[in-house]
């Protein structure tokens, strides 16, 4: 499962052209690594919903992907605690089916800190489950336009 801030920080060019078309370039080539290992993804963005269910279908995949954009959410600011409880509860509503056996992961990009209170519970949380979580830092120590401070 893949989580995608799409906060409007995420616009900021520190990493060119702008870290969320970074992330988007990177996420297409994690896609066709998954591809080749037939693997199901599910995506979706903070916000928080689901954008796309587990699927094979890769060029559904890399549509969602294309498409992505900081407009996309309304809420302002990063908040790692619904993305983190999503991905969780979806990972356990598989348990009974015949994705019960397979590798649990969860990648959470980002580019900055958590504005929610409840984060690290969370994340003991995944931590105590069967999935695997995995956080990507996108941003350089430079602040060009994102107004905080970068991961």
């Amino acid at each position: 499962m893949i989580a995608v801030d799409l906060s409007q920080s995420m616009n900021a060019t520190d990493i060119t052209p702008s870290r969320l078309q970074r992330v988007k370039f990177e996420l297409l080539r994690l896609i066709e690594t998954f591809s080749l290992r037939s693997d199901r993804t599910d995506y979706f963005f903070y916000g928080c919903f689901l954008q796309c269910p587990f699927t094979y279908d890769q060029q559904t995949l890399r549509i969602f992907i294309e498409g992505l954009n900081s407009n996309q959410v309304a809420q302002e600011g990063t908040q790692l605690t619904p993305a983190l409880q999503l991905a969780l509860e979806k990972h356990l509503q598989t348990e009974q089916t015949d994705l019960s056996n397979q590798a649990k992961v969860i990648i959470l990009v980002t580019d900055g800190e958590d504005f929610g209170e409840a984060m690290m519970a969370q994340a003991r949380k995944i931590a105590q489950s069967d999935v695997q979580l995995f956080a990507l830092g996108v941003g350089s120590e430079q602040e060009e336009n994102s107004g905080r401070s970068p991961v």
